[in-house]
């Protein structure tokens, strides 16, 4: 592995992304093996992150959606070579979206069925304090299915009461929440 390839994927997420990478690359649990088919919303550093963790696993592909079309050049651009084959970054604007909160969901969001999904995008307002895509993907998340939800504890609370399938829902640290599909 190229010693580039790791720092792109550590430096500017230190701890915090190392606990990313951790959760891709050292299983999504121990019962139902490595992510594969991960999808995440918001892109940045924890792509980088999660890239390096599939390429550790060396298989998977990663889908990251995100709304701001500069995040999504920036992304792209910081993926180092080796990478690059193992993601794809989409722009999808948000809309706003009134089901029982006012809230946010992406207009595309690509068809597959994920093992793990990363929630930390589309960036939220007081005013729109839950993104829906996770809901709106959940009759196609695979058992065993890890969701983590990075710094959105409304959107967190949000999810346990709307989700319809059976998880076990943790908190890891005051700032993350992990919503595990049972089989």
């Amino acid at each position: 592995m190229a010693k580039g390839m790791r720092q792109a994927a550590e430096a500017p997420c230190s701890a915090a992304g190392r606990l990313v990478a951790a959760e891709v690359s050292e299983g999504r649990s121990r019962r139902h093996g490595r992510a594969a088919r991960p999808r995440k919303f918001g892109s940045g550093c924890s792509t980088v992150v999660l890239a390096f963790g599939l390429h550790q696993n060396r298989a998977g592909h990663l889908w990251s959606v995100d709304s701001e079309k500069a995040w999504v050049d920036a992304t792209e651009a910081a993926l180092p070579k080796d990478l690059r084959p193992l993601v794809t970054v989409v722009h999808s604007p948000v809309r706003e979206d009134d089901r029982d909160v006012t809230g946010l969901s992406h207009e595309h969001v690509p068809g597959i069925s994920p093992d793990f999904v990363y929630l930390d995008g589309p960036p939220l307002t007081r005013q729109r304090q839950v993104a829906f895509d996770v809901l709106d993907l959940e009759d196609r998340l695979r058992p065993g299915c890890l969701i983590v939800i990075d710094g959105r504890r409304k959107n967190a609370q949000y999810l346990s009461r709307r989700l319809t399938r059976d998880y076990t829902m943790t908190r890891m640290v005051p700032w993350r929440y992990v919503f595990e599909l049972r089989t």
